[in-house]
Formats: structure tokens, C-alpha cells, sequence
């Protein structure tokens, strides 16, 4: 029987293209591309909301706060309802998520390397991108 429920990280994260857009010099680009791959996969592979979040205010409570931290995949189901308006795992096994518009300006972001598992200055900008996201994002 299919579970569309995710079981792993990987139910979504194999499913992810990651393109550059312009205007970056070409052999830049790859290696931009490449390491806002690894950023936002950390990202999608953390717990709950970052504390930015919760520190400034911007989670409703400490209810919503605690659900989210003990949701084994919520960061992963968050992209799953800005890109796909379902948290659920499409039928047919053959879909992706495009992950565009990769360029000069999230190097700044992208060159701040994480320490350990405290969340970055990309964590922060990713999660306030998928937070309560309207459907606009969503082009499959």
C-alpha cells in the first residue's frame, strides 16, 4: 500500500532540482548552486522553527512552537505545502520540486558557514520563505 505521509527525509529531498539563474560568471554559478543545495537541505533536514523565530515573536505560541519541534519533518512538509499546497506526498512517484532564481544575491548567505546545528542566517531567510508561504510559489 502507498503512504503518502513522509517516512524520511529523503521521500523529499530526492525529489529536489536545483537550477541557477543569471547573472553570476559561469564558474561560479556550479559552485553556487552547489552550496545552496547543501545550505538548503540542512535546512529542510532541521528541527522545528529556527529560534529566530520564536526569540523575535514570529510563532503564534509556545503550543505552536512545541508541535512544530516535535514534528519529525516539518521543516519538510512546509515545502511540501508552499510548493505543492498539501503536506502530503504526490501519487505518482514521478514529480519534483525546481528550486530556481539560485544567484548573486544569496552569496552572502550561502558563504556564512553554519555552526553545528545552530540555525543560520539562511535557516532564517528559508524559513521565513516557507512559513505560512501563500501558494504563489508553487510552479510544478
Amino acid at each position: 500500500m502507498y503512504c503518502r505521509q513522509i517516512q524520511s527525509a529523503d521521500d523529499v529531498l530526492s525529489h529536489l532540482r536545483f537550477q541557477c539563474a543569471p547573472p553570476a560568471p559561469p564558474p561560479q554559478v556550479e559552485q553556487m548552486r552547489q552550496l545552496f543545495e547543501l545550505r538548503f537541505k540542512r535546512y529542510l533536514t532541521g528541527v522545528g522553527h529556527p529560534p529566530y523565530f520564536h526569540d523575535q515573536g514570529l510563532v503564534s505560541t509556545q503550543e505552536e512552537n512545541s508541535i512544530a519541534h516535535t514534528a519529525p519533518f516539518f521543516r519538510l512538509q512546509l515545502l511540501l505545502v508552499a510548493a505543492l499546497e498539501s503536506s502530503s506526498l504526490p501519487v505518482n512517484d514521478n514529480w519534483s520540486i525546481r528550486v530556481f532564481r539560485i544567484n548573486a544575491k544569496f552569496l552572502d548567505l550561502l558563504i556564512k558557514c553554519p555552526q553545528g546545528e545552530a540555525a543560520s542566517e539562511f535557516d532564517n531567510w528559508v524559513h521565513a520563505q516557507l512559513y505560512r508561504a501563500d501558494s504563489t510559489y508553487n510552479r510544478i
